[in-house]
């Protein structure tokens, strides 16, 4: 069979479409589903308007930071975390540590509305503690209302894939994950902290909090959480929570079941559902391609095939030339 330079043209663009349906090795092995937290993270977040006039200022140090050395480090009658007005004043008010490496600053009364404040946060390996940059407005009035989840089950993209060597993890563990929307609130949305319970799995025996996290820039939220060998042999089911800054905890909590492995989704009673809303469903760690992707590749496969014959027809009984025949 002769097959003509462009007909080969033709095919190697084909097999182009093809590599780019697949994820690549490289986007894969960067994937390594575990947060790197290297900064210290301070809400209302930076440049905050209309935040809710009794919102509670956080602070979240990076995993390793030792709080209890940090405070004793600090000039004494000075706080890890405080809240300076416009006048530069600074704010009668309590701490509260809700975890090893977060300090949470409750003013004693609410804040002024329309007023600028900054917070003066300390920093490992300084004395005292700093101005820092994440200053913030508030609005008009008090939160006082839930934040509320937009997405449900059918809605949240869920992604699990073995992880390679490079990852530093043991054999056979996969990284999952799992994207959603946003929720609302009627403050700032941004101060919403977001945390993944896995709620079912092999040597789970009650709910625990494997991530937390924001909202991203684009207005949604990834979490991030780690299987064994063993807990991926077997479905394993998760929820979502969220909580706005004045610690008001969302009422409806999302919750999904899927298999790592097999890819297939379930919902939370065991109830079969459309995988296609799923997320990505089918080989772990891979975008299904769309019905349009298949049929354009269908198409592009005949046109193809029609050429090559064309090109055979054109050249049969013909002796065989140089570069220098035309179509070469």
């Amino acid at each position: 069979m002769i097959v003509t330079h462009k007909a080969l043209a033709h095919i190697r663009l084909l097999g182009l479409a093809l590599l780019c349906m697949l994820p690549t090795a490289a986007a894969v092995a960067q994937d390594c589903a575990e947060r790197r937290e290297s900064d210290t993270e301070v809400m209302p977040a930076r440049g905050a308007e209309s935040v809710a006039r009794n919102i509670a200022v956080e602070v979240r140090y990076p995993k390793g930071t030792d709080l209890a050395a940090l405070v004793q480090s600090l000039v004494p009658g000075d706080s890890a975390l405080s809240l300076l007005d416009e006048a530069r004043a600074l704010l009668p008010g309590h701490i509260e540590q809700p975890d090893s490496r977060t300090l949470r600053f409750l003013p004693d009364v609410a804040l002024a509305p329309h007023a600028r404040y900054v917070p003066l946060v300390a920093q490992p390996g300084f004395a005292r503690p700093a101005f820092s940059e994440y200053r913030f407005t508030t609005g008009e009035s008090t939160d006082q209302t839930p934040p509320t989840f937009g997405v449900n089950a059918n809605s949240i993209d869920v992604v699990s894939q073995a992880l390679p060597a490079s990852c530093g993890a043991a054999p056979g563990t996969y990284g999952v994950t799992v994207d959603f929307a946003a929720a609302t609130d009627n403050a700032d949305s941004s101060a919403i902290e977001y945390s993944l319970l896995l709620t079912r799995a092999v040597g789970v025996d009650q709910a625990v909090v494997l991530d937390q996290s924001r909202q991203n820039q684009a207005g949604g939220v990834e979490l991030l959480f780690r299987l064994s060998k063993e807990q991926v042999q077997k479905p394993v089911c998760i929820a979502l929570r969220a909580v706005d800054g004045v610690g008001l905890l969302a009422d409806n909590q999302p919750a999904l079941c899927f298999h790592p492995i097999q890819g297939s989704y379930f919902e939370p009673y065991c109830a079969v559902r459309n995988v296609g809303q799923a997320g990505r469903a089918g080989t772990p760690g891979t975008r299904r391609p769309s019905d349009s992707a298949w049929a354009f590749l269908v198409a592009f496969g005949l046109l193809c095939l029609r050429r090559v014959r064309a090109g055979e027809r054109r050249t049969a009984g013909q002796p065989s030339a140089g570069r220098n025949q035309r179509g070469w």
